[in-house]
């Protein structure tokens, strides 16, 4: 991408013949012009971009030797509807061609047709038809055919603002191997009206606030082009009016769509050039927190170079920021390491991934730039959703050991408190009650010690005490009941045949309902 700037001596034809793209006839983008590479100063890659920055951010497009950069076509595809910083005027053309063949265009046309009901007005169809033969010749590269008939439409239907938004564009940026069809001055004139037109849409098609947008962007970009031809030709009163003109447009872009980034960069650059360095620098933030590739381009832009010390002071502030952020950032991932123990396969994998997420994340760190620490934080938020994702860990009866005075349980999937918890509930269901210790090393009993005597029979108000103790055996968890009551006193009192029946209706219970009641866990726990 070539940056166009005002002393760059080039008319604007000049320009959008050195940095225009065509479409092959496998569809791939290819640059038609000289291909021009950008060059990134220093300053820029220690403050906002190291070397493996650039170089995860464009591939082959970065040249760390010579350090120039050449911007791909590939996410500005990817993002028809929303111009970025990969955005050059030498794409505008192809820009729309793509978008007529995408059939983007067709859906907004059909809405539009049904609030005006298009059918019920011989004009209005026409002029919709026409419309469709010229975008069809302007996609084929055949842009005076294009033209003539996308002319025919607006004279049937003026208020159509899709029709003078890609009028407005073809007299702005129409030109290629076979055609040129660029004329500044009624550029500026369809894409003002396309604005009108589409801003009297919002109410009914809020879509219509994009294009709304769009066009003021595009028609501040016409007024540029003039301002910069006034300016070769030594007129600069001239030049001044009609960069002032593109102000007021980029600024009513970024009012009517602030979502459209390229038109807050326009706004800043604009600024600039007007040597109003507290608007430019306040609107190149909003773009560069939108899109963090103007700081590359504004970097190698020479507009800005009037207020290039605001720019850098920009710059170094927007990575302080960062930097502190990233501070913040490393905390909850570090101590998530430390707090949790990561007992499953799934989160051992889980951990492991983290750390790497975590050494790559101090790696960047240490290379103190904006880029670097925008990326540190992009890694730790993968660590914290690694974290967060790790599924539920289904408990799990692993055994189960019995004897005459006790049983013992193995459970995995669940910790002591939420174990203890399950036992507790169980237990009270039954009518017991907690009589000594805490729900981990407790003892239940229930019934009266001289109310019933149950030595040849069950008797629901005999006394009984069970003894129960829960506790970590490696990854799992033990629960071991015993019977509480011992020796020959326990024996008269508890009597043998109700005792039996007792506990293993009590160890039944447990070993029927314990799996189902306690709740599912992640398969980490706490370390402390």
């Amino acid at each position: 991408m070539a940056i166009y700037y005002r002393d760059s001596g080039l008319t604007w034809s000049q320009y959008l013949q050195a940095d225009s793209f065509v479409q092959d006839i496998t569809g791939q983008m290819q640059h038609s012009g000289e291909g021009i590479r950008t060059a990134i100063s220093d300053q820029t890659r220690d403050i906002i971009a190291s070397n493996d920055a650039l170089a995860r951010d464009f591939g082959e497009g970065f040249d760390s030797v010579n350090s120039t950069l050449e911007w791909g076509f590939g996410r500005v595809v990817s993002e028809i509807s929303e111009l970025r910083a990969e955005f050059s005027y030498g794409m505008g053309l192809v820009l729309e061609q793509l978008r007529i063949q995408q059939r983007t265009l067709e859906s907004i046309l059909d809405r539009l047709d049904a609030i005006h009901e298009t059918l019920k007005h011989p004009l209005l169809t026409q002029a919709r038809e026409l419309s469709k033969l010229g975008m069809e010749r302007m996609q084929r590269g055949l842009l005076e055919e294009g033209l003539e008939a996308l002319l025919e439409s607006v004279e049937k239907n003026r208020t159509g603002f899709l029709v003078q938004l890609q009028v407005g564009k073809l007299y702005l940026y129409g030109q290629n191997q076979t055609d040129n069809v660029i004329d500044l001055p009624n550029a500026e004139s369809h894409l003002r009206l396309a604005a009108r037109y589409a801003s009297s849409e919002i109410q009914h098609l809020p879509d219509a606030a994009k294009f709304c947008g769009e066009a003021f962007l595009h028609a501040a970009i016409s007024c540029y082009a003039q301002a910069n031809e006034k300016w070769l030709a030594k007129d600069a009163d001239a030049a001044k009016h009609f960069t002032k003109q593109a102000l007021e447009l980029s600024q009513n872009a970024t009012k009517v769509y602030p979502q459209l980034t390229e038109a807050f960069y326009h706004h800043a650059k604009f600024a600039a050039l007007l040597g109003d360095s507290e608007t430019a620098q306040s609107s190149l933030k909003t773009a560069i927190l939108g899109d963090r590739n103007y700081c590359i381009k504004a970097d190698a832009d020479r507009d800005f170079d009037s207020v290039r010390e605001y720019v850098r002071n920009l710059f170094e502030s927007l990575r302080q920021q960062a930097k502190q952020e990233a501070v913040k950032a490393f905390e909850p991932v570090k101590k998530l390491l430390e707090d949790w123990v990561f007992q499953s396969s799934e989160a051992k994998k889980a951990e492991a991934k983290i750390r790497k997420l975590l050494e790559r994340a101090e790696s960047l760190y240490h290379k103190d730039t904006y880029f670097d620490y925008l990326d540190a934080m992009s890694l730790l938020k993968e660590a914290q959703d690694t974290f967060d994702q790790i599924p539920p860990f289904v408990p799990k009866l692993v055994s189960f050991e019995e004897n005459k005075k006790s049983v013992s349980f193995l459970f995995e999937g669940t910790d002591c408190n939420s174990l203890a918890s399950a036992v507790e509930s169980l237990f009270v269901e039954e009518g017991y009650k907690l009589e000594k210790g805490s729900p981990q090393n407790a003892i239940y009993g229930k019934g009266h010690w001289f109310v019933g005597y149950p030595i040849d029979g069950y008797s629901e108000n005999a006394r009984y005490k069970f003894r129960v103790n829960i506790f970590p055996e490696s990854n799992l968890v033990r629960l071991n009941i015993s019977k509480a009551t011992t020796g020959a006193l326990g024996s008269i009192i508890w009597g043998p045949s109700a005792v039996k029946r007792e506990f293993n209706r009590i160890i039944a219970l447990h070993k029927r309902s314990l799996p189902m009641i306690l709740p599912e866990l992640p398969p980490i726990s706490a370390s402390h």
